[in-house]
This record gives C-alpha cells, sequence and structure tokens, in this order.
C-alpha cells in the first residue's frame, strides 16, 4: 500500500468521525434545549436540571431549590443524560400482544360452537383470522392510549465505555 493512499484513507475516516460527532452535539443539544427536566449521571451521582441549556460542553441550568448550587456542569463528567419520554410504543406491544391472544381465543372459540352442525364452515380460519386482527389492532390502540400518560426515562447520551446498569 502507498503512504499516499493510507493517509487519504485515515484522512477521510478521521473527517467522518469529526463530522458524525458534531452532528451528534449539535442533536444532543437540540433535545437538551427544548426539555423541562433532564436527568444527569456521573461519577458524582444523578442529579435532576431543570431548565437545562447545553451549550459548547457545558450545561447552565435553573436551581430546584434555593439552596441548590448552580454551577455550570461539564458534559466531560457526564456518564448518562435522560429525557422524558412516553411510554407509547411499550404500550402498543403490550397491547398488541394481548389483543392478538385475546382475539385467537374468542375466534376459536366462536368458530367451534358456530361450525359444530357436523358440516362444518367453509371459511372459519378466515374467520378466526379476521376476529384475532381485529383485536390485535384494537389491543394496540389502546394500549398505545394507556401508554401515551405514562412517563418513563429515556437514554440520549450515554459516554463512550460507559456500561448499561439496567436501571431506568
Amino acid at each position: 500500500m502507498s503512504h499516499k493512499f493510507l493517509a487519504a484513507v485515515l484522512t477521510a475516516v478521521l473527517a467522518g468521525s469529526l463530522q458524525a460527532q458534531a452532528d451528534t452535539s449539535s442533536d444532543l443539544s437540540s433535545r437538551i434545549n427544548g426539555a423541562a427536566l433532564i436527568r444527569v449521571s456521573g461519577r458524582w451521582g444523578t442529579r435532576y436540571l431543570v431548565g437545562p441549556h447545553l451549550s459548547g460542553g457545558t450545561f447552565t441550568y435553573a436551581a430546584m431549590e434555593p439552596a441548590d448550587s448552580l454551577a455550570p456542569l461539564s458534559l466531560n463528567g457526564v456518564d448518562r443524560i435522560q429525557v422524558r419520554g412516553s411510554a407509547t410504543g411499550t404500550g402498543a406491544a403490550i397491547g398488541a400482544g394481548i389483543g392478538l391472544v385475546g382475539g385467537l381465543a374468542a375466534g376459536i372459540g366462536l368458530t367451534s360452537s358456530l361450525c359444530n352442525d357436523g358440516l362444518g364452515c367453509r371459511n372459519a380460519g378466515g374467520g378466526t383470522a379476521f376476529i384475532a386482527l381485529a383485536s390485535t389492532l384494537g389491543g394496540a390502540l389502546l394500549g398505545a392510549l394507556i401508554g401515551s400518560g405514562s412517563k418513563k426515562w429515556v437514554t440520549i447520551y450515554r459516554s463512550e465505555g460507559q456500561q448499561d446498569s439496567g436501571l431506568p
């Protein structure tokens, strides 16, 4: 391999990496600066920041209580940043699963009771599938509606080398 080719490849890789970091920082700032409350974790523990603003690599925020320190917080000491999100997707998935199981049970039960005249039904499977599909969609919609009212913490930033502790 020639040195010029190797230098060109390394330059392209480094430029792409720097561009990705710049995009990530801009995206991170837009998500943080629009939030009312975030949860930030580091070696010093966990802090809840009200009205956070990320500029450069420094957080500024409002005090939760008058006694709170308002010293700026550096992004370098932060291991994880979380914002409040909703559980809409989780609720929809759970609701769809419950609707599917309930719909299959109801469809099989209805098919066996209505088509038990000895002649059978020509489209018993289609009826069961329709009931299962309709109940799955209904369950997903109901679960999404219930989940949209439930809040959870969503991780938007994790420092490199930070392991997932399994905590919410």
